[in-house]
Order: structure tokens, then C-alpha cells, then sequence
């Protein structure tokens, strides 16, 4: 479930995904991200999708994951950060 309630179908589970498969893959943000993608197999997704010269994209705080997986490299991005303030 979405920040504001949104719901969407599950048409694979993470451990399922082959990038091979698709012209891109996007990690996306909000709550709960993190928690269930950041880890070994959002990690191998990430890098198989720049391996196979497939699209990769991240939204919201997403992008900490893609670093987290070393295809950032040489890289600028943008990612959302809670200011404290």
C-alpha cells in the first residue's frame, strides 16, 4: 500500500526478476522502500539491469539503494533526504 492508500498487484516476487526481461527497471520510493529492497537481491537486480544495458531508474529515497549497489559510480544523482531541521 502507497503513502496515501494507493494500492498496486504484485505480478513478481523481487527473488523473481530477471531484468533481461524488461526495457527498465524502476526502483520506486516512499515508505517502506528501504526496508524492502535494500538488500543482496535489489542489489543483483540493480546490477544485472546495467550489465544487460537495460534502463534503470530510482525514485524518491530509491536512489540510496541503487548507490548502495555500486552502479552509481561516476555518477551524479538526486535523492530525497528528510532535512532536520
Amino acid at each position: 500500500m502507497g503513502a496515501d492508500g494507493g494500492e498496486v498487484a504484485v505480478d513478481y516476487n523481487i527473488k523473481e526478476v530477471k531484468p533481461g526481461n524488461f526495457d527498465l527497471v524502476v526502483f520506486v520510493g516512499g515508505p517502506g522502500a528501504l526496508k524492502h529492497l535494500d538488500n543482496e537481491t535489489g542489489y543483483k537486480i540493480a546490477g544485472e539491469t546495467i550489465e544487460t544495458k537495460k534502463h534503470l531508474a530510482a525514485i524518491c529515497i530509491a536512489p540510496a539503494i541503487l548507490a548502495k549497489a555500486g552502479v552509481l559510480k561516476n555518477k551524479k544523482a538526486t535523492v530525497w533526504s528528510k532535512r532536520h531541521e
